[in-house]
């Protein structure tokens, strides 16, 4: 039957092994198996034991007389100091900041470029909506002058000549060129 376990206990275990498992913990102290997995992973974030080998087993740090942390087992590199990872810190959060203003300004400077842009989106209404209107009242025109709407034989002809004369010049409205002169009327 399972007992309540506490971390020290886990610890103090682990202190006379030299290799610490789930079954080792589960069978030597009673704990459930969850509890023990939660050891194991606590254990080795406070650097007691090092990472699972392949075999799942993981080795005990600091056997002997001082007690060695595991990152010291590996040669790590110590914690810095406060001061120096503050001023560390410190000094990351000045570079964000300059990198924050110089991002600033540049879209800044894209904005006032777009807006001195012919066209741009200086009108007053969103560029999407612009174009759905211009969709619609092409459609629209297309719809009413285009030959195929002609109601009497005669008007066909009335409608293919306006269809020829005026869509071109919607047309490079629509392509931003300038409007083309009218053609003179056939007589």
């Amino acid at each position: 039957m399972s007992r309540f376990v506490n971390y020290e206990e886990a610890c103090a275990f682990a202190a006379r092994q030299d290799r610490l498992t789930v079954d080792a913990l589960v069978r030597s102290l009673g704990a459930t198996p969850a509890a023990a997995a939660s050891f194991l992973r606590r254990l080795q974030q406070d650097g007691l034991i090092g990472p699972a080998e392949e075999n799942g087993a993981h080795p005990v740090a600091g056997r002997g007389g001082r007690r060695r942390y595991w990152g010291e087992a590996q040669g790590a590199k110590a914690a810095p100091a406060p001061e120096v990872r503050i001023a560390e810190l410190e000094a990351e959060l000045a570079r964000l900041r300059l990198q924050a203003e110089e991002a600033d300004f540049w879209r800044r400077r894209a904005l006032a470029a777009e807006q001195r842009q012919p066209g741009g989106p200086q009108a007053s209404e969103p560029t999407a909506v612009l174009q759905g209107r211009v969709d619609a009242l092409r459609r629209m025109l297309a719809k009413e002058l285009h030959p195929d709407a002609a109601r009497l034989g005669t008007d066909r002809a009335v409608h293919a000549e306006i269809f020829k004369a005026v869509w071109p010049r919607i047309e490079a409205v629509l392509r931003g060129e300038p409007e083309p002169a009218p053609e003179p009327p056939a007589g």
